[in-house]
């Protein structure tokens, strides 16, 4: 037997800019459009992004063919059929190697538009323009990419980076207020997980915060993307540290998943953060004083308002629905667990750890019966 080697020992700088600013949109795009130089460009976004600011985006993109492409919003769109539908756009309007796809929207048009210039002619450059709370501060920094199935969420993905991210503040102002608060328990996760006088900052700040304050405003979102940067800078595949930005994501996810996506994720995910420090407070890591701050944040920020339907939800269905959860090794549910507000528990390197049903299940109990 012959054995041969393919040696591809590689060297790969996937850095990018993040641009943060009010009234930016336009002339950070087209700087970017003029360093590029594409052959074609798509912008993709939900039908309600589009019809806010598909003629300011036709106006920007006057330097090669262009195409405008866009699904109707929602959770339950971010599948295959939404991308093989983009996809055949895509074919349609003569995409090459060279052509852009500029991701302007939420969270699900960013995980869609991501997936798509990933696979498509085996991957092609795209921009993130996050026009939610939500994709500014997480979603759209990172290179996670990815749809749902019926089998569970984001099973389907890539890990695929951006050439830019540009946050334009201006967006915030057509953004409805549920989906401003859908935004904010990213924020409160990336506190609990990283910093705790960012914790503080959320604390003496709420009304100014819920007033979209620019200033304060502007503040947070820098440094909760500092933090997501900091740790896709030390772990970019989730190998170790990374795996702390899924504080709250075990239980969360599992709850969109049995309510069949009728809770928007961030109030999932604040649901799911009430239920992963109930549990990090029952294996004796958070202090009782600490559990009641972090539910207190969450209901000052009315992250509280989607219980009423988790209540009739059979706790049984939601911890079912962790097992599909595509961070459980070994058929063991894996969550990350709070150390204290500001730190996340950590254990020879590990940061994620096994938790059973019953765990979910009595945070559950706790919640509906406490919030």
């Amino acid at each position: 037997m012959k054995i041969l080697e393919l040696k591809l020992l590689k060297t790969i700088d996937n850095s990018y800019p993040i641009y943060l600013g009010s009234g930016i949109f336009r002339e950070v795009l087209e700087k970017n459009l003029e360093k590029a130089l594409p052959t074609a460009a798509a912008f993709i976004s939900d039908s309600r992004v589009a019809s806010i600011y598909l003629n300011e985006m036709k106006s920007i993109i006057t330097g090669c063919p262009s195409c405008f492409l866009s699904f109707v919003p929602g959770e339950n769109r971010k599948n295959i059929g939404t991308v093989m539908r983009l996809f055949k756009q895509l074919v349609k309007n003569k995409l090459d190697r060279k052509s852009i796809i500029i991701a302007a929207g939420g969270g699900v048009t960013g995980d869609i538009s991501g997936f798509l210039a990933s696979v498509y002619l085996r991957g092609i450059p795209f921009i993130q323009v996050p026009t939610s709370l939500l994709a500014m501060v997480d979603s759209s920094i990172g290179g996670k990419t990815g749809v749902d199935s019926k089998e569970g969420k984001n099973l389907i993905g890539s890990f695929y980076q951006p050439e830019a991210v540009i946050i334009d503040m201006k967006f915030l102002s057509t953004l409805p207020r549920r989906e401003f608060l859908n935004g904010m328990a990213e924020i409160i996760k990336h506190s609990l997980i990283r910093d705790f006088s960012y914790f503080e900052l959320l604390r003496e700040n709420k009304d100014k915060i819920l007033l979209l304050n620019q200033e304060i405003l502007t503040e947070v979102v820098e440094r909760s993307c500092r933090i997501k940067a900091s740790v896709v800078e030390e772990d970019e595949r989730e190998g170790s540290l990374r795996q702390i930005l899924n504080f709250g994501h075990t239980a969360g996810h599992a709850i969109e998943i049995a309510g069949n996506f009728r809770i928007p994720h961030g109030y999932a995910l604040a649901i799911g953060m009430m239920v992963e420090s109930y549990i990090s407070f029952k294996r004796g890591l958070l202090s009782s004083e600490e559990l009641n701050m972090v539910l207190n944040l969450i209901k000052y920020y009315e992250l509280d308002g989607y219980i009423f339907l988790i209540k009739g939800i059979s706790p049984e269905r939601i911890s079912r629905s962790a097992l599909t959860d595509k961070k459980n090794i070994n058929r063991e549910i894996k969550t990350v667990l709070l150390k204290k507000i500001g730190e996340v528990y950590e254990e020879k390197g590990k940061f994620s750890f096994p938790i059973g049903r019953d765990e979910i299940e009595s945070g559950l109990d706790y919640i509906s019966r406490t919030v």
